[in-house]
């Protein structure tokens, strides 16, 4: 069976890729990992998430090891985010649209592309127009 995404602008079907995305636990709800509580997306297993408007695509993994990686680089005590995020990471497998973009970025004010973000993203790393959470394997 062969899943695809039709993107809204252009009608094409996009097949959708397997892959893993790291989302923050968050009273009762998974978040994505970096954003300001105004940039912060919710994810629910089986409902697809795209960006939100004048915003980049989403990050995912390519697979449950980069995942894992990741997760470990942002508990280590030289790491900024270990304040931001504590122990609160699950890795959840996912499908996604892979995007044509290879940056982050996010709106202020409206403007797009505005503060644009271009990290040394780690090994693995993919960017997405859409993702959908499934839920763990046991």
């Amino acid at each position: 069976m062969s899943l695809t995404y039709t993107k809204p602008a252009c009608h094409t079907p996009i097949a959708l890729q397997p892959g893993f995305k790291v989302v923050r636990l968050r009273k009762g709800q998974m978040e994505s990992v970096t954003g300001g509580p105004w940039r912060r997306l919710k994810y629910e297993v089986g409902k697809p998430l795209l960006p939100k408007e004048n915003c980049g695509p989403l990050a995912v993994f390519e697979s449950k090891r980069s995942a894992v990686a990741f997760c470990k680089s942002m508990k280590r005590p030289d790491s900024i985010f270990l304040n931001i995020l504590g122990k609160d990471l699950c890795i959840l497998p996912c499908l996604y649209a892979p995007s044509r973009f290879k940056s982050l970025w996010f709106s202020v004010g409206g403007a797009s592309k505005s503060e644009a973000r271009d990290f040394d993203f780690p090994p693995g790393t993919d960017m997405a127009d859409a993702v959908l959470l499934q839920k763990a394997k046991p």
